[in-house]
């Protein structure tokens, strides 16, 4: 579930993941609430804007 934070207030994405679906404007981070994972891991929500759309459509097929 997404939090009712503004805009400004959403983390900073420290990776490079410039075709995330969830990266914003100024690199902020639009799912997460906190992007400071242990050094070295990648982000674990990190998906393209096709992957998501991908799932959406697996998952409503399995609904069915």
């Amino acid at each position: 579930m997404m939090s009712n934070k503004k805009k400004e207030d959403r983390p900073l994405c420290p990776f490079t993941h410039e075709d995330c679906f969830a990266l914003m404007q100024e690199h902020r981070c639009f799912c997460l609430d906190n992007t400071k994972f242990k050094e070295g891991r990648e982000c674990p929500f990190y998906k393209t804007e096709s992957e998501v759309d991908h799932d959406i459509v697996i998952k409503k097929y399995l609904e069915e």
